[in-house]
């Protein structure tokens, strides 16, 4: 054992000399990548990467960020920023590489919503390592432990690390000085809020716990915007980070500026990188459709005025506005009162003439005798001619326990398409200017649901909403709509 100690540091000081011996020139390179990260990734590219380096002011940007982290400016760092600006490269392969330069005995815990994606970039990292260039400037400082030597787990004869995890697996016994995860949800999930949750419950209770004590404690997690509470909202919200964001095109109103940078665009719609032409953006917005648009290139799970239900569309009423021809309660259920449940939800709206006017939006977490009571009282305070359920497992129950004893005409109701589908085929109705809200109820929440949608994490208010206006429409759609003589031609 001490032969082969006494091997290896001989092999160090061979290289270290090596290194002294280098021109000057090469000598300067050298320690310009030393003491700069971005320095660093420009002379490392071609380790990774065959194509030609393009330089852009967002890369360095990146750079300064992960950094400043690295030299205790800050501790959580989120980036936002588009695809195709190599985020994986500057974050999850490069910076390991060059912390490893400064500091061999960092480890590292680096994930994404799949492990494959996290062990090719931790390989790439180890690509850069172990190339010819980085053993040329830096192979004297560690070596790369034969029998730690990975393709999810790699260790260096100073104390460092690197480990490989995918979202939601278990990291027992793993520690680290700084766990970066990137992409935590897979883009196909951005609708699925079972997916985001799990996500954040999986950080609050397994990842906060992973940062060695004794160390710098850093967390750096880059991702695009695929939901208003997917990771980065969920933090934003939670926790005192700092914020790098920046969209595709510029949206002076959103301006990024964190305690080291300042976006340097000026124009509304400048596009972040020139390598990024107006055809190759167009393609990754035909790509991406207009519902992902918003997230995943402007870093806005809501897009500009509104999604699908757009803000410049809803229109308010004040005051009484007359006798409603008849009156609509639209129920969307659920029975589970958790925190991370659904919501119940009803709309109740009334029609004059063409007009469709919201009367009241309520939404909650209720066990079913309370939802049960609830849809009692709502129809006792303003006698719907109609009460619709959405016909799912909950809204059958529901409705099967009303109809039963509801005094009111009750009809359960089969969704037609998918959630989006229904959004679509009632927005033309607020577009045209049919439906009217009541301006002096506070309905913030509600139309930020509808506008959000369906990048929220609920959309109960939008599926009753949909399911209303879809029904008043189609069904109901003149003024001499006779609720009763309808019913007549329900079997229940």
């Amino acid at each position: 054992m001490r032969r082969t100690a006494l091997i290896k540091k001989a092999q160090e000081l061979l290289n270290e000399c090596q290194v002294s011996q280098l021109p000057e020139e090469e000598q300067a390179l050298r320690k310009k990548a030393e003491d700069s990260f971005y320095e660093f990734v420009k002379q490392a590219w071609h380790t990774i990467d065959p194509t030609p380096f393009v330089d852009g002011w967002h890369i360095k940007a990146v750079c300064d960020h992960l950094e400043a982290v690295f030299n205790g400016k800050f501790n959580k760092l989120i980036i936002n920023i588009p695809p195709r600006l190599g985020k994986s490269l500057l974050v999850s392969v490069l910076y390991p590489a060059w912390v490893w330069i400064k500091k061999p005995q960092h480890r590292f815990l680096t994930g994404s919503h799949g492990k494959e994606l996290a062990i090719r970039d931790t390989r790439k990292s180890r690509q850069v390592i172990k190339s010819q260039w980085y053993q040329k400037y830096w192979g004297h400082i560690f070596n790369l432990c034969g029998d730690q030597n990975q393709k999810s787990r790699y260790e260096n004869d100073k104390g460092g690390n690197r480990t490989a995890f995918s979202i939601g697996g278990l990291l027992t016994g793993e520690g680290g000085d700084t766990v970066m995860i990137d992409d935590p949800l897979d883009a196909d999930d951005s609708l699925n809020t079972n997916a985001i949750t799990n996500v954040n419950e999986w950080y609050s209770s397994t990842v906060t716990t992973r940062r060695n004590l004794q160390s710098e404690r850093s967390f750096i997690v880059i991702m695009q915007r695929l939901n208003k509470m997917d990771l980065s909202g969920y933090l934003l919200e939670h926790e005192d980070v700092i914020h790098l964001c920046l969209p595709m095109e510029f949206e002076l109103e959103r301006k990024c500026i964190t305690p080291i940078f300042e976006d340097p665009r000026t124009k509304e719609g400048q596009i972040v990188w020139d390598a990024i032409t107006p055809e190759i953006l167009n393609e990754l917005k035909i790509g991406l459709g207009p519902v992902n648009v918003p997230g995943q290139l402007q870093q806005r799970p809501v897009r500009e005025g509104g999604n699908i239900f757009k803000e410049d569309d809803i229109q308010f009423y004040t005051g009484n506005p007359g006798t409603f021809d008849y009156i609509l309660q639209s129920w969307d259920t659920a029975f589970k009162k958790g925190e991370d449940n659904d919501y119940s939800a009803m709309t109740c709206w009334g029609r004059i003439g063409n007009k469709i006017y919201l009367i009241e939006a309520w939404r909650g977490k209720v066990e079913f005798p309370e939802l049960k009571q609830l849809a009692d009282q709502f129809a006792i305070k303003w006698k719907p001619n109609i009460v619709v359920v959405e016909d799912k497992a909950s809204g059958q129950s529901l409705f099967q326990e009303l109809r039963r004893e509801f005094k009111y005409p009750i009809l359960a109701v089969k969704p037609q398409g998918d959630k989006i589908a229904r959004a679509n085929s009632a927005t033309p109705y607020f577009a045209t200017k049919m439906v009217y809200l009541p301006k002096d109820q506070d309905l913030t929440e509600y139309i930020q649901e509808l506008i959000s949608f369906p990048n929220d994490v609920h959309d109960d208010w939008v599926d009753s909403t949909s399911q209303a206006i879809n029904f008043l429409a189609t069904v109901a759609n003149t003024s001499s709509f006779d609720p009763k003589a309808f019913f007549q031609t329900i079997k229940y």
